[in-house]
């Protein structure tokens, strides 16, 4: 886990500031900031929850004004015990950047063929997707699903009435069909991007 001299040094450094301006914002000398950084000193409950409260809302600044901004990336696995950006722990350490407009937006990496098209769209697995968990799904769009039971799902979604219909893009998967109320949530997909360089 990530040290907290660490994340205040990382955040520091998103935000341009120096240790007098973060200090200024965060309620503390810069000498202390300088202290924190340096693991000499231990942070407050406090204190972290002020740094939490300034990210936040540098983050959101960012989403009004349509800059790029980071987001955690979590694994599936994460996903299915931590699916909201409220939920993600504040120490963690993978983030991606995003023009995703979405304040609670936060990126998943795909596991499994299931997505793989044979024409048109197609997702693969270790593809990026960042979901947007403030917007409504609709039919047509691909969303990412948790159940009840902690299973993750990356499917198109059609809804039929009060019916769910979740379509793997890979035909060799069986389409499936649910009740709203057998989800914990259902997150459309911003979009997806592809890394290629594996070193």
């Amino acid at each position: 886990m990530e040290e907290f001299s660490s994340i205040l040094f990382r955040i520091r450094k998103e935000l341009d500031l120096t240790q007098e301006e973060i200090a200024s914002k965060l309620g503390v000398t810069g000498n202390y900031v300088s202290l924190l950084e340096g693991g000499k000193k231990e942070a407050s409950d406090a204190l972290k929850a002020r740094l939490q409260a300034l990210s936040t809302q540098v983050q959101e600044a960012a989403v009004e004004n349509g800059k790029q901004r980071r987001i955690p990336l979590l694994g599936w696995a994460h996903a299915g015990s931590a699916g909201v950006y409220e939920e993600t722990p504040f120490s963690w350490q993978k983030t991606i950047p995003t023009d995703c407009r979405d304040p609670k937006a936060f990126g998943l990496v795909l596991e499994g063929d299931s997505m793989i098209g044979q024409k048109g769209l197609s997702l693969h697995h270790g593809d990026v997707l960042v979901v947007q968990p403030s917007e409504q799904p609709y039919s047509g769009c691909i969303v990412v699903a948790r159940f009840n039971n902690d299973g993750v799902i990356c499917r198109q979604l059609e809804m039929n009435g009060s019916r769910l219909i979740l379509a793997p893009l890979n035909e060799r998967y069986p389409v499936s069909e649910h009740a709203p109320e057998e989800f914990a949530w259902i997150y459309p997909v911003f979009g997806s991007w592809t890394q290629l360089w594996n070193r």
